[in-house]
């Protein structure tokens, strides 16, 4: 974890802790013709809350960017996991 926040927000969330990962992907595809790389690295950074200050009821919200080494091309992306 990044942090044990213990924080609350008008009693509409409670934000239990701030977590994140670093990750890196690797993979190769390969056909008859051609041999294609497949890499890319990131960072994601996970907010594990409940909602209405309710401890029963667990959400984790990820927010992820991730950059594809091959093709120069940024991703962005939002998970919300119900515990």
């Amino acid at each position: 974890p990044i942090a044990n926040t213990d924080f609350n927000l008008w009693k509409v969330m409670y934000i239990k802790r701030i977590k994140g990962n670093l990750f890196y992907d690797c993979a190769l595809g390969e056909t008859d013709e051609h041999r294609t790389w497949y890499r890319s690295a990131g960072a994601e950074l996970i907010f594990e809350w409940h909602p209405v200050s309710n401890k029963f009821i667990a959400l984790n919200t990820a927010f992820r960017a991730s950059r594809c080494f091959d093709t120069h091309e940024m991703k962005y992306d939002v998970a919300l996991v119900v515990q």
